[in-house]
């Protein structure tokens, strides 16, 4: 009985467990970089950004971060712009050839738009077994794309700040999983195109993602009389979720027995973690909306993390070594 209720306690709270015969995953764009930067009061900071969500402007990349991203078709006469997205989600813990139920990414709107202003969106896979993240050289358009595409045709009014989900992905997820290179805990990326809509088209066809640096600028106000508060919301960052099927389950990622060890347990500062088995590890660690917010590779058999800069709170540890999945609450104090 204890196990059960631990298991159904680690899905209740991270995002992720069986469902029937379906898998759920839930994974979010990551940090990439940081740098300091003086805060309020003169205190230097660590500013936490990402080059794995980008965009693209007639076929040239555009800033690599970005509290907002835009996609689809805009401007007027001489002035025609074609937006395209990049998304790249790390550590897909799906096997190779899984059957992918259905797929679909969450975005929160960082502009509100009315309903008669259709944006027109055609969704790709990256056909790549391990994808990198993006850079100002290479455009997002030109990287190689799956056979299959969605096409994600957005007729609704958006309010800004709320949540909205795409068309089912489950095509483009399936052929990138079926590849002979892949692995699990692979990186795929999904690229989001606008359509030509015509010079005759209004300019507000193209909708306005929050990214992962996004703010809520106080200068905006939703449809509540509400203004931004200036700040960067983690669970506002833009969102993959997959169900999938596997015959064989992937081991360890529902077993609450663990493999390895986080010590001290509770933990303040510094946590240490032993492998009880050789090679490296990837080691993941998530707070309780199921957002991962820390990944770090492990090359020995012990190493230390630092975490200060995470809240008080219980977390999930994740080590990844091959294809072994294994996890661990932790207390962060």
């Amino acid at each position: 009985m204890k196990k059960v209720l631990l298991t159904f306690l680690l899905i209740s709270l991270f995002g992720f467990g069986i469902y029937g015969q379906s898998t759920k995953l839930e994974v979010f764009i990551q940090v990439t970089d940081t740098l300091f930067d003086e805060g309020p009061g003169g205190i230097t900071v660590e500013v936490l950004l990402s080059t794995d969500d980008v965009e693209e402007e007639n076929g040239k990349m555009a800033k690599l971060h970005d509290d907002d991203l835009d996609v689809g078709w805009e401007g007027g006469v001489g002035d025609q712009n074609l937006l395209t997205i990049g998304f790249r989600f790390r550590d897909i813990i799906i096997p190779q050839g899984a059957t992918i139920d259905s797929a679909f990414i969450t975005v929160h709107a960082h502009e509100g738009k009315g309903k008669g202003h259709v944006c027109l969106l055609n969704i790709h896979g990256e056909a790549t077994d391990n994808t990198m993240t993006f850079d100002l050289i290479n455009p997002v358009s030109a990287r190689p794309m799956t056979s299959d595409s969605v096409m994600w045709i957005i007729e609704e009014a958006w309010i800004i700040w709320k949540p909205y989900k795409s068309i089912d992905m489950s095509a483009l997820i399936q052929e990138i999983v079926n590849r002979p290179g892949w692995k699990l805990g692979n990186s795929l990326a999904l690229i989001i195109e606008g359509q030509d809509q015509g010079v005759t088209d209004t300019m507000e066809n193209a909708r306005e993602f929050m990214s992962f640096e996004n703010i809520q600028d106080p200068g905006d106000v939703d449809p509540f009389g509400v203004s931004g508060d200036g700040k960067n919301h983690p669970d506002k960052v833009p969102k993959l979720t997959i169900y999938y099927s596997a015959e064989v389950s992937v081991p360890g990622v529902y077993d609450p027995q663990s493999v390895f060890d986080v010590y001290p347990n509770p933990a303040k500062g510094m946590v240490n973690v032993s492998l009880k088995s050789s090679g490296t590890a990837r080691i993941q660690i998530f707070n309780v909306t199921g957002q991962m917010v820390r990944s770090a590779e492990i090359t020995s058999q012990k190493g230390t993390l630092d975490v200060r800069e995470l809240k008080s709170g219980i977390y999930l540890f994740r080590a990844i070594q091959g294809n072994t999945i294994h996890t661990q609450k932790v207390i962060l104090k």
